[in-house]
């Protein structure tokens, strides 16, 4: 079956949120790590170890991640990993320059917490499709996420030029938060 990104929004507005959200969080961490990381001085045999620490954070917490939605209701962790998320960036956003291994954990979690968010989003979107809409509905799914993966680099970099290196940071958090409202929000509106 062939499925609209109109119509799998309205099938799914969450999903197609969280995946609009992975790409634009993950694609600002992974793109701008080292802008961020030179910009606060790292040291240069530290940027590559910072730039690829969202990564592998997202790898690592990929699979209790998903543990949880395969036993909980994907809205609450999909909330949950959110708000951590949220949290996370804020308070990475507050660490100062001069501690680099404190910076590397920080951004782990960050992308940890992150990353996951496109696997939530695409399994709670599967909740809701019959089986033949599921292919059609990954290839919008996915182009939501080459979306927010566009536009998420431009907008944090704007965040950086008006908030300093801190936006890199902020951004994400902020861009998280709102999935977590919106995530709320859906949870009042559907079973």
């Amino acid at each position: 079956e062939r499925l609209s990104l109109r119509e799998l929004a309205k099938i799914s507005p969450l999903g197609i949120a969280g995946c609009l959200t992975n790409g634009a969080t993950s694609g600002a961490l992974v793109w701008l790590a080292s802008v961020y990381a030179g910009s606060i001085g790292m040291p240069l045999e530290n940027i590559s170890l910072f730039a690829s620490a969202s990564i592998v954070g997202g790898a690592i917490l990929q699979w209790p991640i998903g543990r949880l939605s395969d036993r909980f209701d994907r809205r609450l962790v999909l909330t949950g990993v959110t708000i951590a998320g949220a949290i996370c960036a804020a308070g990475a956003a507050t660490i100062g320059a001069e501690n680099p291994t404190l910076q590397m954990i920080a951004v782990a979690m960050v992308g940890g917490l992150a990353i996951p968010i496109y696997s939530l989003s695409v399994a709670h979107t599967n909740d809701h499709l019959k089986p033949s809409q599921m292919v059609a509905a990954s290839s919008g799914l996915l182009l939501a996420n080459g979306i927010g993966g566009m536009a998420g680099p431009a907008a944090a970099g704007a965040a950086m030029q008006l908030l300093g290196p801190s936006g890199y940071f902020w951004f994400p958090s902020a861009v998280m938060a709102a999935l977590a409202t919106f995530a709320l929000y859906r949870m009042t509106r559907s079973a």
